[in-house]
């Protein structure tokens, strides 16, 4: 099955379009009794061109969803406490429409206690085709087929988020605790079950491309889908 390829769009200048609104001082001071929690969370998009990201969560607990909003800088949602992981992302260009970028599977589940403000990192969103481990796709074929299958990472940039966020909640950044769930999958990993999935036989026989794609294609699936991703506390 051949991987739809991501839109392909220029990246905009939307600074002068984006706007941040800091929380109002009732809901700064009423945060601390009110029994809910906080996700903090920044997006690089730009690979693919995105003005702003929205990261949809679930509660694995109680089985609803928060979308956290990234644009210019960290953003923030308050959410019911519990256990959350990411299921994907929609990626935004001003002036068009969106589109929806699977995560399931990318990442673990973070424990989110009452009264928490948990700081989860930078994601960043690659195409596979514009990464380090690319050069596995060695004929058109194959980068038909995996070149634009979205990749993510995660790093630690709690300085960056604080400073855009201090002028917006105020004292709350203080207490913003570091909790960047683990990465369960990564690039290389889809590289090697592109690999496995194409190699030749033992008389140096290649498979043909469709049964090798249905082949790769069904193992990233069973990695991206698991039952139940580990926790992250």
């Amino acid at each position: 099955m051949r991987h739809a390829a991501l839109p392909v769009i220029a990246a905009l200048a939307l600074a002068a379009c984006q706007h941040r609104h800091p929380l109002s001082t009732d809901a700064v001071s009423g945060f601390a009794d009110s029994g809910k929690a906080m996700l903090v969370l920044d997006g690089d998009m730009t690979a693919l061109g995105c003005g702003s990201a929205r990261y949809n969560f679930s509660n694995r607990d109680d089985q609803s969803t928060a979308s956290l909003k990234s644009e210019a800088g960290a953003g923030t949602i308050i959410v019911t406490p519990g256990r959350y992981v990411l299921n994907e992302t929609t990626c935004a260009v001003w002036g068009t429409g969106g589109w929806v970028i699977p995560a399931a599977g990318w990442f673990s589940v973070v424990d989110v206690k009452p009264g928490e403000i948990v700081y989860l990192g930078t994601m960043t969103v690659i195409p596979f085709g514009q990464t380090a481990s690319a050069a596995i796709l060695s004929t058109p074929e194959m980068k038909a087929s995996w070149a634009q299958v979205p990749t993510y990472t995660i790093k630690d940039e709690r300085d960056a988020a604080v400073k855009v966020l201090r002028p917006e909640i105020g004292p709350l950044v203080d207490r913003m605790v570091t909790r960047l769930p683990s990465v369960l999958l990564s690039e290389s990993v889809l590289a090697d079950v592109i690999r496995r999935a194409y190699q030749s036989d033992a008389s140096g026989v290649a498979p043909p491309n469709v049964q090798a794609e249905a082949r790769a294609d069904d193992e990233w699936k069973q990695l991206r889908f698991p039952s139940d991703p580990p926790g992250c506390s």
